[in-house]
C-alpha cells in the first residue's frame, strides 16, 4: 500500500467531486466536531480525541469521510499503542514525532509556569513584609495559594514524565 501523508488525504477530500463508494456527485460539505472513542472496556480510561474538520457526506449513499491532521493521527496512534503502519515507529518510540514534540513543549510550558507561580509567591511574601498585619495576612494567603499552584505544576510534570518513561519501556 502506498504511504500517503495526511495532507494527501485532506487534498483528496477538498477536491473530491464524487463519492468514493458509489460515485455520486451529490456531495455535501459540513463543519463538524467529532469525538473519536476507543471501543471496548479495556479502553474505557482512554480520553476521547476531538477533531474539528470538514466532513464530506455523500447525500446519495451516506458515505462520510474526513481527513485528520498528522498531530491527530499521532495522538490516536499513541493512545492505541501502535504506529500508523506496520513498520512505522509509534509516537512514543520516536522522540522526534509530532506528538512527542508537542508533549515535550507542553511539559516545558507547565514546568516554566510552575516556576512563575513560585516566583509570584516569593514576591507576595516580600511585599507582605511592608504591609499592616491585616493586609499582610491576605498577601500570605495569596502566597500560599501560589505555592500550592506551583506544587501542582511540579507534580503534574513529574507524573507525566514518569508515565512517558513507562510508555517507552513498554514499547
Amino acid at each position: 500500500m502506498e504511504n500517503l501523508s495526511p495532507k494527501a488525504a485532506e487534498d483528496y477530500l477538498v477536491n473530491a467531486t464524487a463519492c468514493t463508494l458509489c460515485g455520486s456527485g451529490n456531495l455535501g460539505r459540513f463543519a463538524a466536531e467529532t469525538g473519536i472513542h476507543f471501543q471496548g472496556l479495556e479502553n474505557i480510561n482512554k480520553p476521547t480525541v476531538f477533531v474539528s474538520r470538514e466532513l464530506v457526506v455523500c447525500l446519495h449513499c451516506g458515505f462520510t469521510a474526513f481527513p485528520l491532521r498528522e498531530e491527530q493521527l499521532g495522538i490516536l496512534a499513541l493512545l492505541l499503542g501502535s504506529g500508523s503502519s506496520a513498520n512505522a515507529k509509534s509516537p512514543r518510540e520516536d522522540p522526534q514525532s509530532p506528538v512527542m514534540e508537542l508533549l515535550s513543549k507542553l511539559l516545558l510550558f507547565i514546568d516554566e509556569d510552575g516556576k512563575h507561580w513560585e516566583h509570584a509567591a516569593d514576591e507576595c511574601e516580600n511585599f507582605a513584609s511592608k504591609l499592616s498585619n491585616q493586609d499582610r495576612s491576605k498577601m500570605h494567603l495569596n502566597s500560599a495559594v501560589y505555592r500550592e499552584r506551583a506544587e501542582m505544576h511540579r507534580k503534574l510534570v513529574a507524573s507525566a514524565q514518569r508515565a512517558l518513561a513507562g510508555q517507552r519501556r513498554i514499547a
